[in-house]
Formats: structure tokens, C-alpha cells, sequence
């Protein structure tokens, strides 16, 4: 009677597999203290697992507890090895500095970088490969520069360089010297002008 009032006899449930586990029999000892059915499974590691039917046929247990202890080891390891590679990283920023002018059309450097053809290499859209060119030990206060303004972001073409280096200096420099100039145009304009005037009333 009770196996037709259940969805998932007993019979049902031997033989199939969940994740990794294979159920191998009804563990009857656990079922009857419990009340409610337990099952002895096979874990693909070779480990005896038991586990709540119901659980398996939710996909909430799906491997023995050796299995689930090694993939929380490996999540942390790669957790930690993906971090040494990541924000938390000296050159984190660097590397993002160098990627977002040439591939984001709504940067503001855009137009000195991806608009006029400028790329990072292959090799460098990797961060990983990209520290291994330049070095983990970057000298304090430098910043990425490119020796040709004309080419790429790769290994020959890159070296870590004071900021007064750096093609955002030297456009800054050149804009505040055409304001100076600008600005030096009109004051001698408006000078012209007012003895202009001067001869006038005279």
C-alpha cells in the first residue's frame, strides 16, 4: 500500500545515477529509524555515500561528502590563484588602463586609441601574460608607455615609464600650450583694439 501511494519506489530509485553517485540499494536499518527512505549509493571515487531519496531526485545531493570537501578545496584554490591574477593586483590597473582606450568606443581616450587603429596585442588580452612580459615588480610611481606612439600595445613596444612620458602628458602639455597661446592672441587683439579706439577719440 505504501509503495503505491509512492511516486519513486524502491525499485525505481536502484540503478539510477545522480550526479555522480549510482544508488545501490535501500539502506533499511536507516529508513526505518528515520522514517523516511535512505538509500546506499555508489560514489564515482569509489566512497559509499547514504542519502534522502528525495534529495537525489532534486539534484541536491549529488556526490559522496569526499567529493564535496575536494571541489570546496579546489574552488578556494582557484579563488586565490584568480585573485593573484586579478584586482588585487599591481597591475590590475595598468592592464585596464591599456585595454579600455582601444576596445571601448564610449571611453574618452577612445579617440587617441581604438578610433585611430590602436590595438593591444594578442599575447596582452591575457592579464596573466601580460604581467609575465612587463614584470610583477614594477617601479614605483612609472606607468605603461608606448617607445613608438605609432604602434600597438605589445612587449617590444611597451616599458614602464615616468608619467611625463606618457602619450596623456605630452597631449595634455601640447593643449595647454595652445591655450596659452590662444589666450595670449586675444589679450594682444584686445590690446590693438583699445589704442585702435585711442587714436579714434584723439
Amino acid at each position: 500500500m505504501a509503495d503505491k501511494r509512492n511516486k519513486y519506489p524502491p525499485e525505481y530509485m536502484i540503478g539510477k545515477e545522480f550526479g555522480k553517485l549510482t544508488v545501490i540499494s535501500l539502506d533499511v536499518a536507516r529508513s526505518k529509524q528515520k522514517c523516511a527512505r535512505y538509500y546506499l549509493c555508489k560514489c564515482e571515487c569509489g566512497n559509499d555515500h547514504v542519502a534522502l531519496g528525495y534529495l537525489l531526485r532534486n539534484n541536491q545531493t549529488s556526490r559522496c561528502y569526499g567529493c564535496f570537501i575536494q571541489a570546496k578545496e579546489n574552488r578556494r584554490t582557484f579563488s586565490a590563484r584568480l585573485g593573484k591574477y586579478r584586482m588585487g593586483h599591481p597591475l590590475w590597473h595598468d592592464w585596464m588602463a591599456m585595454r579600455r582606450p582601444c576596445i571601448n568606443p564610449l571611453h574618452p581616450g577612445y579617440k587617441y586609441y581604438g578610433a585611430v587603429g590602436i590595438k593591444v596585442c594578442e599575447r596582452w588580452k591575457s592579464f596573466q601574460f601580460f604581467c609575465e612580459d612587463m614584470g610583477e615588480d614594477k617601479p614605483i610611481n612609472t606607468h605603461l608607455v608606448r617607445l613608438d606612439p605609432k604602434k600597438d600595445f605589445f612587449k617590444e613596444n611597451c616599458k614602464w615609464g615616468r608619467f611625463q612620458e606618457t602619450e596623456g602628458y605630452k597631449r595634455r602639455k601640447e593643449r595647454a600650450k595652445d591655450r596659452y597661446y590662444a589666450r595670449k592672441e586675444r589679450v594682444e587683439q584686445k590690446k590693438d583694439l583699445e589704442d585702435d579706439e585711442d587714436d579714434l577719440f584723439f
